[in-house]
């Protein structure tokens, strides 16, 4: 299994397996412990295996899970299309969770970055191995269109392979009455909030230092949040600090609905690799008003200036976007929330995703 995003999905499905009265296994791979283990979650079984660390771990840790497993009617979910693992078995499902390789010539480390052409060339090799990747095996559900677009630009598509778009969704979603009571206890300060992973590639960076421009030239419009953890937290701590409206916090993955309730505007300042965000869609169903860039499947999500606004990944760009939604007035504001949480409850509900699912576990079966 996966750390993240991946994770609260994996979760999810299992969960669906279990509503559909299916026996529901997840494994995850251990190369420390020898002895294997097995848990119980609500209904679904976790076992642990051992694969020591070395070479295709992914790929030996399926293989002796698909030999013990195998049986008619039964379906085996690879988490994410990036452990590289190879089927030629009808049964077999791999996740596409967005294109993770969008990396910027300028963020570009180790021997690659020395220069641009091998900057290039990199960029070039990674296109390569994740059309490879696709058919690694005979069915990918992908969780966005940006992905599927872009693969048919680079390889012609393959009839044996069966690609299924299942957009990601909103677990919950305010009541319509708790929607009400928000619109209505709007005040003049914007509530703004930051509440991803903590690292370069989600922008977490770029929305600090953008955060600084707004508290020393807006200080009265806006109150910011910074909710999670991760290797750029005490950078951003830093660049923010000594500000009396900026706070840090962290909230657990369920609690998600009833903390974005409490705000405004939520930020997503993605640099590269993202899907179909679950924490955005999440803060629209809390009725937030979203501000974005255009990068991967969050495109699929916002159309700018209806219910949210995009705008491309850079501080110029991200600081100018979200000042005008600051400075908007109540009734333009209200109307893109309105907006914002009503494509949650119709298009990206979490029910419409598990009747998707269900037709495609359905057709494996």
């Amino acid at each position: 299994m996966q750390k993240g995003g991946v994770l609260t999905y994996i979760k999810d499905l299992a969960k669906l397996g279990v509503e559909m009265n299916a026996e529901t296994i997840m494994y995850q791979y251990e190369s420390k412990r020898m002895e294997e283990k097995e848990y119980n979650w609500d209904g679904v079984k976790i076992k642990d295996i051992f694969v020591p660390e070395g070479e295709k771990q992914p790929q030996k840790a399926f293989d002796v899970i698909y030999g013990r497993e195998n049986s008619e009617g039964t379906v085996f979910i690879i988490s994410t299309d990036q452990l590289d693992v190879k089927s030629k078995a009808n049964n077999v499902i791999q996740i596409q969770h967005g294109i993770a390789f969008d990396i910027p010539e300028n963020m570009i480390k180790g021997v690659w970055a020395g220069s641009k052409p091998l900057r290039s060339i990199s960029k070039w090799f990674r296109c390569l191995k994740n059309v490879r990747r696709l058919k690694n095996v005979p069915n990918t559900v992908c969780v966005d269109y940006n992905y599927y677009n872009w693969y048919r630009t680079l390889a012609t598509e393959n009839n044996e392979h069966r690609m299924h778009i299942i957009p990601n969704y909103a677990s919950q979603c305010i009541t319509r009455d708790e929607f009400k009571v928000k619109l209505n206890r709007r005040q003049s300060v914007r509530k703004i909030v930051f509440a991803r992973r903590m690292v370069d590639h989600r922008g977490s960076i770029l929305f600090a230092n953008v955060a600084k421009r707004i508290l020393d030239e807006y200080p009265d419009l806006v109150d910011i949040t910074f909710s999670g953890s991760g290797p750029c937290k005490d950078r951003m701590q830093e660049i923010v600090r000594g500000y009396e409206n900026v706070h840090f916090t962290e909230y657990l993955s369920e609690d998600s609905i009833n903390f974005h309730k409490g705000f405004d505007i939520c930020v997503v300042p993605t640099i590269y690799s993202e899907g179909t965000s679950l924490s955005l869609l999440e803060a629209m169903a809390a009725g937030c008003v979203p501000v974005s860039t255009y990068v991967g499947g969050l495109t699929n999500i916002l159309l700018d200036g209806f219910n949210g606004r995009l705008c491309h990944p850079d501080e110029e760009s991200f600081y100018n976007t979200l000042v005008e939604i600051v400075k908007l007035n109540d009734s333009d504001f209200n109307k893109m929330a309105i907006n914002s949480y009503q494509s949650v409850v119709n298009a990206f509900f979490i029910d419409k995703w598990k009747l998707r699912w269900t037709e495609v576990l359905c057709s494996l079966s």
